[in-house]
């Protein structure tokens, strides 16, 4: 009796071990099969991910643009300027609160240090779309170009949707 259990432990020991071997193998493959995200983008040391813009009415005559840029190089880059044509022109702003009021400013750069991830998100940095060509509807994307000091031209594809929730 004790035998047969002995091989019954081990039968299943090699069974489950098989399992776990086909689950590890299958995740190694879907690793290397898929992109690491279909929202990243680079342009030398700089990462952007997850460009997307909100929703404009119909008549709006600018909008806004969000993402997060990471600088995975050894030295500091600046972001220096974005543009689409979708706009007239492109600015890069940032809201602050000035007394007890929330303000928007133009910002003429961006000094990104050696590993640091700056979001553009509602309430903070951000792009402004200025002089709007078209609206910009949810499912829709458009073209976006980023320049940095060293790292140049990032060119991405910016996403119109809501804002998370």
């Amino acid at each position: 009796m004790s035998r047969f259990l002995s091989q019954t432990i081990r039968m299943r020991t090699i069974w489950h071990l098989r399992s776990f071997a086909h689950v590890a193998l299958a995740l190694l493959a879907i690793q290397f099969i898929l992109p690491a995200s279909a929202e990243d983008f680079s342009a030398g040391s700089m990462t952007i991910q997850d460009p997307w813009a909100r929703p404009t009415p119909p008549n709006a005559k600018t909008g806004a643009g969000y993402f997060r840029v990471t600088n995975n190089g050894a030295a500091a880059d600046q972001l220096l300027s974005a543009s689409s044509r979708i706009a007239s022109h492109v600015e890069i702003h940032r809201q602050i609160l000035d007394g007890t009021v929330m303000r928007m400013r133009r910002v003429d750069s961006i000094n990104i240090a050696p590993g640091q991830t700056l979001s553009f998100e509602p309430g903070g940095y951000h792009v402004m779309f200025i002089g709007l060509t078209q609206p910009l509807v949810e499912g829709d994307a458009f073209p976006m170009s980023i320049i940095f000091q060293d790292a140049g031209l990032a060119e991405v594809s910016v996403k119109v949707r809501a804002p998370a929730q």
